[in-house]
């Protein structure tokens, strides 16, 4: 069973800090990252996800050396994905990798869907706000073993 937790972030001189602040607890475990979604490919956001990409990214700036939004934009939302707590000791305590690999699919396809569904552009036509589907987005997934707490 998977539980979402979502946290939007707003974005600020450095909407960064929350996930390099404490310990480096995006990054200091050795299980898989991955870029996933259309904008990620479309940015040539591939692979393995690099602290300093995801922190450009939470920032406002593109690959590319683009600024989008300003200070007041929401930059992201922080989705969490729990595993249950067998399911998380079959797979780390036991070894049993095909565990991990069952999580990061339903993740995926649940990234999926969002993309396909939640993914919206605001668009004023004359003077008139719309709501585009624009079904592109961008997902930094980035595995623990380890609680923030």
């Amino acid at each position: 069973m998977l539980s979402i937790r979502i946290k939007p972030i707003s974005s600020g001189s450095n909407a960064a800090k929350y996930y390099f602040a404490k310990d480096n607890y995006y990054f200091s475990s050795k299980l898989e990252t991955s870029w996933q979604g259309e904008a990620s490919n479309r940015l040539g956001l591939k692979g393995e996800v690099k602290l300093a990409d995801l922190e450009k990214m939470l920032n406002g700036r593109l690959p590319n050396g683009v600024v989008v939004g300003n200070d007041s934009h929401r930059c992201g939302y922080d989705l969490t994905f729990c595993a249950s707590k067998s399911h998380s000791y079959l797979a780390l305590v036991c070894g049993k990798k095909e565990f991990i690999e069952i999580h990061n699919k339903g993740v995926k396809t649940v990234l999926n869907l969002i993309q396909e569904h939640a993914a919206e552009a605001r668009k004023t036509i004359n003077g008139d706000l719309t709501f585009e589907k624009t079904k592109n987005l961008s997902f930094a997934t980035i595995n623990h073993d380890t609680s923030r707490d």
